[in-house]
């Protein structure tokens, strides 16, 4: 009796733990998507500006002046979403990892207490980091192609677009949780993580399906 009353305490903390990740995430994630949303804002208005100084050209020529406007006005976007980018990408998606980091490592450790929601999201969702980054770093080289086109020419434009790609598209590599667990000494959890990305969706389920089905068995 006193071992089961034991055992409920202990699965009841464990619970209260992994609710408190679930906050940090929750306040991570509606960080990241009001940075997303100042950042959707801030390009529609940048597009807006452009195309206002285009509106007021004559006969489609632009001046010097419209010329160095519409690359002032492209620059400043461009670096407008580059620190929001910053902001995003590089300050709250790392804290967030760091808490689903946490969070994998007690869906592994206490599988037959808790619900392996962020194992199977990792499973099928391991590569979507690439494609959140090209929500900036896409635009980004838009504004910054924009602006060297009517300055410049369009050799210079696609050098600074590429190179203004490039850059964005590199450093916004995204780092395996796998990557981060060989940091520490734990080769298990490791190996697991490295199971959950590298592996066909099918195997992944099966080991995501495994693990689930062993609380059932148990008590049966």
């Amino acid at each position: 009796m006193e071992n089961d009353k034991k055992n409920s305490e202990e699965k009841e903390e464990i619970l209260k733990q992994y609710e408190r990740l679930l906050l940090h995430e929750n306040q991570f994630n509606i960080h990241i998507a009001e940075i997303r949303k100042i950042a959707s804002a801030w390009l529609l208005a940048d597009m807006g500006a452009m195309a206002y100084i285009l509106k007021g050209t004559q006969n489609g020529v632009l001046n010097p002046l419209d010329q160095t406007m519409m690359l002032v006005v492209g620059l400043l976007g461009a670096i407008g979403l580059g620190v929001l980018w910053i902001m995003d990408r590089m300050v709250y998606a790392q804290l967030l990892d760091a808490t689903i980091f946490l969070a994998l490592k007690m869906e592994q450790e206490h599988a037959n207490e808790l619900p392996q929601i962020r194992s199977t999201i990792l499973a099928y969702s391991s590569y979507l980091g690439s494609y959140i980054s090209a929500y900036y770093y896409v635009p980004v080289t838009a504004l910054v192609f924009i602006a060297c086109l009517f300055k410049f020419n369009a050799f210079f434009a696609i050098a600074a677009g590429t190179a203004t790609c490039t850059v964005m598209a590199l450093a916004s590599r995204p780092k395996k949780f796998s990557d981060m667990a060989a940091l520490g000494d734990d080769r298990e959890f490791g190996a697991y993580l490295r199971s959950l990305e590298n592996q066909e969706s099918k195997i992944k389920m099966n080991i995501l399906l495994k693990k689930i089905s062993c609380p059932s068995k148990s008590k049966n």
